[in-house]
């Protein structure tokens, strides 16, 4: 059996400033202050045929978890034209989980030639 297991953790903070307009017109705006994190766990297992089989095979499943968090905020005049504060917050969490199934095998049909097989079924959810 082979077992593969992964975790990642990200965690950034992300300066964007976008000045192409003037700062004192209607259509001003700057991004600020982006962060964003990042939190996934991945399995993999498998289990395989003996090395000395006629016929190689592989079953084994996938699984995958994880979160993603991104806020960005938005400050300028464009935001104030219509009434509003100046500023603007845009808040967004992703949660995302995968399964997966698969199996493959191989077998010689004829000298020096083989004929392998495979199938796999994902099912991914957010």
């Amino acid at each position: 059996m082979v077992s593969i297991s992964a975790f990642s953790n990200t965690k950034a903070t992300f300066i964007d400033v976008n000045s192409a307009t003037v700062p004192q017109s209607p259509s001003f705006f700057q991004n600020y202050d982006i962060p964003q994190a990042d939190r996934y766990f991945t399995q993999e297992l498998q289990v395989q045929s003996p090395s000395e089989s006629n016929i190689q095979w592989l079953v084994g499943g996938f699984f995958l978890k994880g979160r993603s968090y991104f806020k960005s905020g938005y400050a300028g005049t464009a935001f104030t034209a219509a009434g509003g504060s100046g500023f603007a917050d845009v808040n967004n969490i992703i949660h995302k989980e995968s399964w997966s199934g698969f199996g493959q095998a191989t077998a010689e049909v004829m000298p020096k030639t083989k004929l392998t097989l495979g199938l796999r079924y994902t099912s991914d959810h957010s």
